[in-house]
């Protein structure tokens, strides 16, 4: 009994912080880029500097879970 009790504490505490560090702030940015309406929107997210920035940060991922799964170290060993 204790061990769920506590187990749904660590699933709420785990919820909060998402809530809070990531819908909350995502919602806010959302809410003030709409204020001017969507039109200013889209032209904002078209921008070209806008698609560059998406793109290398897209690449950069990419590179990076190529990377991080050639060389990364795992707790279990591979067949």
């Amino acid at each position: 009994m204790k061990h769920n009790f506590v187990k749904g504490i660590l699933v709420l505490l785990s919820v909060a912080f998402l809530v809070t560090m990531l819908v909350l702030p995502l919602s806010t940015v959302l809410v003030y880029s709409l204020h001017q309406g969507w039109h200013t929107f889209y032209h904002a997210v078209t921008d070209d500097y806008t698609v560059k920035a998406l793109n290398l940060t897209l690449l950069a991922t990419g590179i990076t879970i190529v990377v991080n799964t050639l060389f990364g170290e795992s707790r279990y060993s591979l067949p």
